[in-house]
């Protein structure tokens, strides 16, 4: 077989495909035939044709004699084939099922298509009721497939056997499985948790939640998410008890700022549950360098902390001393995925560490606006508990006198420098971030006693730079 390609080494590394000999139509016409043998009953015949089409290979050679190897998905994309390839992987799984007598090379075969990436969104219920005829002992296949599953370690052999779950025995039986398979498979019991949440079934959440969660290994990111939920639900049941502890669980296995800024907030003197979580968390950031105790799957992985979650925890601790030293010496170590130079970011915790106002003007919501985002919360009343969270935390936590000084004057010298920096050299893509750091500087700089007006003084001292004033005028 072969098909010419026609096109160039570029930017986008595209390839232009001819099908000069009508391969495509082949096979167009091939599986066309195979599925009209399904349905007159010839499955051997169909078998045969599947499965040497969804594994065939056909090369293209180019102008300047490179060959190009492609399957069928890949005619498919390319327009040579026009067969409906999802269509395909559900009548060629008909077809195994009723070839194959044995059970075991039945449920092989079939795991084996339903791998097939034309198949990743075919469950087996489609599979059931593809051909002519109802397919014999689907219960007996089920009590197989299931043990099967159960063994693999696939995020789509997990979907497969969630399917199969409740193919097998509907809603309330998967629900049960769940329950009942917390420690092998706890996304499972995730997903009815969500499911019952949605329903506001908050009672039920929180007594299965808790239940899971006692269950689930501590190091599980998972179970962070599992205590969350229960701790949403026990919030909306009024229960401050099972609040206060779900909420302890979800830090202790999932460390975000938003359940730490959770617990500082609130923290009703228990004290010895935060020493436990703060020690509990340095653990988790030694984690990067430490090799597992238990096989990892992404159902089972570990937390990992980025540099910024391990600087708001120093905010949330009053360790401004730290924070300082971080600001002037930026650790290579930070992690990428920070928004932005580890040096701003810890301007900012400052910056907000050291308002003493009341009330939160127009500056610091915007800077409490771009901590939410560093924390990955997107929605607007998500973004508002934090923000509130904020209020709350700083009147329990005022910034300590004896620093307030030093570390005023510290952060007026750099937010010049880095704002000076940003407006003289053009970079008019960070010019909102600059604008955001004057202004919270100068609420501050005013909640602190200073009469100094830095936005006025930014606006004379930028005269002609009309983009970056404009984005100053926001704050007044």
């Amino acid at each position: 077989m072969r098909i010419n390609s026609t096109g160039c080494w570029d930017a986008d590394w595209i390839q232009e495909y001819e099908d000069p000999d009508g391969i495509g139509e082949v096979i167009d016409w091939a599986y066309e035939l195979a599925g009209k043998w399904v349905f007159e009953k010839k499955y051997k015949d169909a078998e045969f044709i599947y499965s040497r089409l969804n594994q065939m290979l056909v090369y293209a050679r180019g102008g300047d004699g490179d060959v190009i190897e492609l399957d069928v998905r890949d005619l498919e994309e390319e327009g040579i084939v026009s067969t409906n390839l999802e269509k395909v992987a559900v009548l060629t799984m008909y077809t195994l099922y009723q070839t194959h007598a044995n059970m075991k090379e039945r449920v092989e075969a079939i795991s084996f298509c339903f791998h097939w990436e034309p198949a990743r969104k075919i469950g087996i219920g489609d599979m059931l009721t593809a051909g002519p005829e109802e397919l014999p002992d689907t219960e007996g296949f089920l009590e197989a497939w299931i043990p099967w599953l159960e063994k693999q370690n696939t995020p789509r052999d997990l979907e497969l056997l969630e399917d199969a779950v409740l193919c097998r025995d509907g809603e309330k039986g998967l629900l049960t499985y769940a329950r009942e398979n917390v420690r092998e498979h706890p996304s499972f019991i995730q997903k009815e948790l969500q499911k019952l949440f949605d329903q506001a079934d908050y009672p039920k959440v929180l007594k299965l939640g808790a239940e899971a969660v006692r269950k689930m290994h501590s190091d599980w990111e998972i179970r962070g998410r599992v205590a969350e939920l229960a701790f949403r639900a026990a919030r909306q049941a009024g229960n401050r008890e099972a609040e206060r502890e779900m909420l302890f669980c979800a830090c202790c296995s999932r460390p975000t700022m938003m359940n730490e800024l959770r617990w500082f907030a609130e923290d009703e003197k228990e004290k010895e549950k935060t020493q436990l979580l703060v020690e509990r968390v340095k653990r988790i950031k030694g984690w990067r360098k430490t090799p597992c105790s238990f096989r990892e799957t992404d159902e089972k992985r570990r937390y990992y902390r980025s540099g910024k979650e391990e600087m708001f925890e120093e905010l949330l601790l009053g360790n401004y001393t730290k924070l300082l030293e971080w600001c002037r010496n930026p650790k290579d170590s930070q992690e990428s995925s920070s928004l932005h130079h580890p040096a701003e970011l810890g301007e900012r915790l400052l910056l907000l560490g050291l308002y003493r106002g009341e009330e939160f003007g127009k500056a610091l919501q915007a800077l409490c606006g771009s901590l939410a985002g560093d924390a990955g919360l997107y929605d607007e009343e998500r973004r508002a508990e934090f923000q509130d969270l904020i209020i709350k935390w700083k009147k329990k936590n005022p910034f300590p006198v004896a620093q307030q000084a030093a570390c005023a004057a510290y952060l007026e010298r750099t937010v010049d420098i880095r704002v000076c920096g940003i407006v003289s050299e053009q970079r008019r893509e960070s010019y909102a971030r600059a604008a955001l750091l004057a202004a919270s500087l100068g609420a501050v700089l005013k909640s602190l006693g200073d009469r100094k007006d830095i936005v006025q003084l930014y606006h004379r001292k930028f005269p002609n730079h009309r983009l970056f004033r404009s984005e100053l005028r926001k704050y007044e």
